[in-house]
């Protein structure tokens, strides 16, 4: 399980990210993964299955968005600063 300190700012900062790499809705996107990353699993096994079930939205994004996004949960720094560099 990936510990979140700001669930919030978490939402906030994947709606702006995954608005122009999907077609789908971001804001229900944004909430699904972080109801994805929040499942009581290790981390590798989290990355894993982020990129299967999001693969279907993001395409050829999916992998360097779910990467992107575990460095930065990591670092907590896109909770600290407000938004993330790591993704672009």
């Amino acid at each position: 399980m990936v510990a979140i300190d700001d669930e919030k700012a978490l939402r906030q900062w994947l709606v702006t990210k995954l608005g122009p790499i999907c077609d789908a809705d971001p804001v229900a996107l944004a909430k699904y993964v972080v109801a994805l990353i929040k499942k009581d699993k290790s981390e590798n096994d989290l990355i894993t299955s982020c990129k299967e079930q999001l693969d279907v939205f993001l395409q050829k994004e999916t992998n360097s968005f779910v990467d992107g996004l575990f460095f930065c949960v990591e670092l907590q720094e896109l909770f600290k600063i407000g938004r993330c560099r790591c993704i672009r």
